[in-house]
């Protein structure tokens, strides 16, 4: 049997990675990057500082990664950390959406 580390190395290996703009395009739920922050804390996927929790991690949800800011003459400013959502993260998005929100009542005009 291989080593389930293994597997979800894999798998994190074959999926697209979108930064959080990006990402709340793609999960289509009237909210920009801010919001979808705001949202994904609230709901447990994110600690305060916006860096995912382990365990949504090795499931491949999400994955961080560090960004190097350069200034305008090619030198090094400081590196900054970044959050990217795979595939199987924007899904896991879209459920959490579904089911928290498809239970509220519409408002007609």
């Amino acid at each position: 049997m291989q080593n389930l580390s293994f597997i979800q190395n894999q798998r994190a290996a074959y999926q697209n990675w979108y930064d959080m703009k990006t990402a709340a395009k793609l999960v289509n739920a009237q909210m920009g990057r801010t919001k979808l922050f705001k949202y994904l804390r609230e709901q447990g996927f994110l600690m305060d500082d916006n860096i995912p929790y382990q365990i949504y991690i090795d499931r491949a949800l999400f994955k961080v990664t560090i960004k190097d800011v350069r200034g305008k003459y090619g030198q090094l400013l400081f590196k900054s950390v970044v959050t990217l959502v795979s595939d199987l993260g924007i899904d896991a998005i879209k459920q959490s959406l579904k089911n928290n929100f498809s239970n509220e009542p519409k408002v007609q005009n």
